[in-house]
């Protein structure tokens, strides 16, 4: 649309409009959104004039959060391309123009319609090549807008957008490639290659490179040395994202497989016994009111096996007869399998310390916030004494380190303590699955079919 604005000046007749009081301006009609989702609203035009004040909302979508509404356009940012800030620069100053020069008494809604979709029409004309063209990190901009509903994925995805950013940056201004720009329909897996050894020794390059990395503002949060989990999970999030260009209609270039993107390498899951566990559900907190409910939501979670996504979201309509009914979150649009978890006594007496005043859909506790219930677990295994040796692995080194319990333990725990006591009970995983929502293949839930001594003493009885 480069050209737009230009094209439309030389069509009008240049007449200066005689009602020199009317005036062109822009606003912003957000759209609903997931907390989860970019944010986003129309773009919609107003005129206003001595008897006259239309409002006509556009189909032209940007980001509020992004947008100078005294300039009408974009602020100065690296987070919106340039040729886009451009496109729209172009855009309001054609509908302003051809508003200013076309207005008279008679104007009203369907008159400023027409002018915006006759722009929106001569931009779709002008622009079709230039719009097949966008590059990869301009397109990665739409993907995150399109694909993602999930906190989790969506912080993973922006962290490999800004490695892809920086990564076609460095390449122009410290490789001196000033041309370098990635495209979905030509990346090769040379490409994804070299990006892949870039951010892996991006810790080495913001060191030697000071400079460069200004422009980015990550001096609070530099790379590091990174882990084989992150490693691997950014290289699979490239292969959805080009996947994703596939399946648009963008590109039919399939050279991602080419290249092995391996699993992720995780340890030993490590639990809480259910002597340790009841240890902290006995604990007397009364001293400390803050961690206590820490330690009730805690151990609930570990009495449900539930994900902290779904925790957070019981009300008591997902209690019924003593049981707890939820389809879980990381799979619904997928599957709608219900999960139905029996609530033993202790999870009923958790319960019972909080008041329910019959509202349905009362939160079941008063959940702290989640990132105080994170970082509280730790301190609550080591306030009751959970100082047990486990060996985990560490993705950095790859090695098996030592730690205490205290040390390594997530709200996750919760769940693995739900999933591998179980297992060691009654080592059916269909029946476990039925309550935790893993399948079959799940990798993960492999992971917890943990054998320990004890199994294997009694297997050992067995042929005597």
């Amino acid at each position: 649309m480069g050209t737009f604005a230009g094209n439309v000046l030389s069509l009008q007749n240049k007449i200066v409009n005689p009602l020199q009081k009317m005036k062109v301006s822009t606003y912003l009609k957000p759209i609903k959104r997931s907390k989860s989702d970019t944010p986003s609203a129309y773009l919609g035009f107003r005129v206003r004039d001595r008897q006259v004040d239309i409002k006509v909302q556009s189909d032209v979508v940007v980001n509020p959060d992004l947008w100078n509404n005294e300039t009408s356009s974009y602020k100065r940012t690296r987070l919106v391309p340039k040729e886009e800030q451009k496109r729209m620069q172009d855009f309001v100053s054609a509908v302003t123009s051809l508003a200013m020069d076309s207005f008279d008494e008679k104007a009203d809604s369907s008159w400023l319609k027409g002018i915006v979709e006759t722009c929106l029409n001569h931009e779709g004309k002008d622009d079709k090549r230039e719009k097949k063209r966008l590059s990869l990190v301009e397109w990665y901009e739409q993907f995150l807008t399109d694909h993602f509903t999930r906190q989790g994925s969506i912080i993973n995805a922006r962290a490999t957008y800004k490695k892809l950013q920086r990564f076609q940056q460095y390449k122009r201004e410290v490789d001196g490639i000033t041309d370098y720009t990635l495209y979905a329909e030509s990346i090769t897996s040379e490409d994804i290659l070299e990006f892949r050894n870039y951010f892996i020794n991006e810790h080495t390059h913001y060191k030697e490179h000071r400079d460069f990395y200004a422009q980015f503002d990550i001096d609070s949060h530099p790379p590091k040395v990174l882990s084989n989990t992150t490693i691997v999970n950014t290289m699979n999030m490239l292969r959805i994202f080009l996947k994703w260009c596939i399946g648009k209609g963008i590109s039919e270039n399939y050279s991602y497989r080419k290249i092995s993107f391996p699993n992720a390498v995780h340890g030993d899951p490590f639990f809480l016994t259910l002597e340790e566990r009841d240890r902290i559900y006995d604990a007397d907190l009364a001293d400390n009111p803050r961690l206590a409910l820490v330690r009730d939501v805690f151990m609930f979670q570990s009495l449900t096996g539930c994900r902290v996504s779904d925790l957070y979201s019981f009300t008591y309509e997902n209690i019924s007869d003593n049981t707890l009914s939820y389809i879980p979150y990381k799979t619904k649009g997928k599957v709608t399998k219900t999960l139905h978890v029996p609530l033993n006594g202790k999870a009923q007496a958790l319960l019972s310390k909080y008041p329910w005043d019959g509202n349905r859909k009362q939160p079941i506790f008063p959940f702290p916030p989640k990132q105080f219930y994170s970082r509280s677990i730790q301190p609550l295994l080591r306030a009751v004494g959970i100082d047990r040796i486990v060996h985990v692995y560490d993705t950095t080194t790859s090695e098996t380190v030592a730690k205490h319990l205290y040390e390594v333990a997530t709200t996750h725990t919760a769940r693995k303590t739900f999933i591998a006591n179980l297992y060691c009970k009654v080592a059916d995983p269909e029946l476990i699955s039925s309550m935790t929502g893993h399948t079959d293949s799940s990798r993960s839930f492999r992971r917890y079919r943990t054998i320990d001594n004890d199994m294997r003493n009694k297997l050992m009885d067995l042929i005597k």
